[in-house]
């Protein structure tokens, strides 16, 4: 069985035409803005980059500012050890110089009372001469006489 075909008539095919031009419009509008949303993705994408290197030159920026930080610190720290090394070492020398001004002031203690001792010996062998130069004047008048 052999089917007919219907024939169509003009107003079928303006119908079926303007449905493809319809159609067809509806595709370019559709082709137009997705050439627009790529170009503006495109232009997205490219900024992004611009925007990558730029973040890339500001990390290492900042991991060389780390760095220097890092070594501005560990330089800091050795100063700070050597500056309380050399703190300890200066209250050393402090303990040892008051030990020793105590023990001088010791000694000077025990100089100034050798001279009291030394000078109230002094005095009464001075005192002891001039009695035996009293006694000795007094027995050569007797002598004389």
């Amino acid at each position: 069985m052999v089917k007919k075909k219907k024939k169509m008539t003009k107003k079928d095919i303006d119908l079926g035409l303007k449905d493809v031009i319809k159609t067809l419009k509806s595709d370019m509008i559709t082709a137009l803005d997705i050439k627009e949303a790529s170009k503006q993705l495109e232009e997205k994408v490219r900024k992004l980059r611009d925007k990558e290197i730029e973040l890339k030159e500001v990390i290492a920026h900042m991991k060389d500012t780390r760095d220097k930080l890092y070594k501005d610190l560990d330089n800091s720290e050795k100063r700070q050890k050597g500056l309380e090394s050399k703190i300890s070492d200066l209250k050393d020398d402090k303990d040892a110089l008051m030990s020793e001004k105590l023990t001088l002031g010791n000694e000077v203690k025990n100089l100034r009372k050798e001279r009291e001792q030394l000078e109230l010996s002094l005095r009464k062998t001075n005192d002891m001469l001039m009695e035996l130069k009293t006694h000795i004047a007094e027995f050569d008048e007797e002598i004389k006489r």
